[in-house]
């Protein structure tokens, strides 16, 4: 009976579990798009001691869109944002 007991996990213990599970994927995620943005080149370009703010990044940052072949800059548009 003790055992039983001792195997039952809490609603609590369920959810923190489930979150975390959500969680673990979103960094892998994250850094996938840092690194396909080029956020992490921009970063090292800077150098070792530099700030940089969110609105310094996104106007370094270039996307390339597949269908129109183009390339667009999307730094004033983020930085409009924020």
């Amino acid at each position: 009976m003790e055992k039983e007991e001792a195997k039952q996990v809490t609603d609590e213990e369920s959810f923190l579990f489930a979150m975390e599970l959500a969680g673990a994927s979103s960094v892998p995620m994250v850094l996938k798009s840092a690194l396909d943005l080029g956020i992490i080149e921009i970063i090292a370009k800077a150098g070792p001691n530099a700030y940089l703010s969110s609105s310094q990044i996104a106007s370094q940052i270039r996307t390339f869109h597949k269908k129109q072949r183009c390339t667009f800059n999307v730094g004033p548009f983020v930085t409009s944002l924020g």
